[in-house]
């Protein structure tokens, strides 16, 4: 544990340091009497606490709290001090402080600590969370926009794809099937772009699901192909029928894809790319026939 103790006083320092030694025994204790070496020190790196006299000739107590709160938010400041009004214990606590200690009452020193520690810890949890939950909530959002687009797309695609036939049969030239047939290979990419975004939007939206995973694997594939470099050959083996499982498809597509990334880049001058995938059945557990465990590896 690292603690900054902004104290003048060499004598109070040195007690105050016998006792957090006994506590926590190995912990880095740094010392500063001024306005610059407690920047200097934060600037350094964040201590877990910070103990702070509150009367100091070269230093107000209150400041060093204010700037500690904007360089280090989040960790426990704590005063210790000889003197301190209650009028000025309170303007601390409305100030940020997590408490404060008199220095004549050094056995509430420990305990102070231990409470503004556990408090911070929590606090980090909880901040962990809402920001856990945030990122949930933006993926939703993003989930139901995509799905948005995707339906309009989907519907500036289906006169192409239906129209795409009447024109064959009013335009029978040799020359004009060319034209017909990049039209309606791109429309019919736009569909296979759609049917990701919106398996992305139930993904991100839903929870686990039933999916066929060879499904999943041959749009990550045809995907790669077309944006891969073509110095990396890409492969796929599947030596037998996939059974369904219950996955989240986007995570599952995530995964799978990140694998395939990473191994796009340990090739720099390019490779084979093989996806592989089968079930097998695995005899652990006594069962001689097994339970089906499906492989994959990329």
């Amino acid at each position: 544990m690292k603690i900054l103790h902004l104290e003048d006083n060499p004598n109070d320092a040195e007690l105050t340091h016998l006792s957090l030694q006994e506590a926590w025994p190995g912990c880095e204790i740094q010392t500063v009497s001024t306005s610059a070496d407690f920047h200097a020190a934060l600037a350094a790196g964040n201590p877990d606490v910070i103990l702070s006299d509150f009367n100091m000739p070269s230093y107000n107590g209150i400041e060093a709290l204010r700037y500690a709160r904007t360089a280090v938010p989040g960790v426990p400041f704590i005063f210790l001090s000889g003197t301190i009004g209650e009028e000025r214990a309170l303007e601390a606590l409305r100030c940020g402080a997590s408490d404060y200690v008199i220095k004549d009452r050094p056995q509430r020193l420990i305990p102070a600590v231990q409470r503004a520690l556990r408090d911070s810890e929590l606090a980090r949890e909880r901040r962990a969370t809402e920001e856990q939950m945030q990122r949930v909530q933006r993926l939703e959002n993003l989930g139901m926009l995509a799905a948005g687009i995707a339906h309009d797309f989907n519907n500036v695609l289906a006169p192409l794809l239906m129209g795409i036939p009447l024109l064959r049969m009013r335009h029978p030239d040799p020359r004009d099937e060319k034209i017909l047939a990049s039209m309606e290979n791109s429309a019919t990419r736009g569909v296979g772009l759609v049917k990701q975004i919106l398996g992305f939007a139930h993904g991100v939206t839903g929870g686990p699901q039933l999916i066929q995973p060879g499904h999943l694997i041959d749009e990550i594939v045809g995907m790669m192909r077309q944006t891969f470099p073509k110095t990396v050959a890409i492969e796929i083996e599947t030596k037998n029928r996939l059974w369904a499982i219950k996955a989240n498809p986007t995570q599952f597509h995530q995964v799978l894809l990140n694998l395939c990334v990473n191994a796009r880049d340990a090739m720099p001058e390019g490779g084979t790319l093989t996806v592989r995938a089968e079930t097998r059945r695995d005899g652990r557990g006594g069962d001689p026939r097994g339970t089906p465990r499906q492989l994959l590896d990329a």
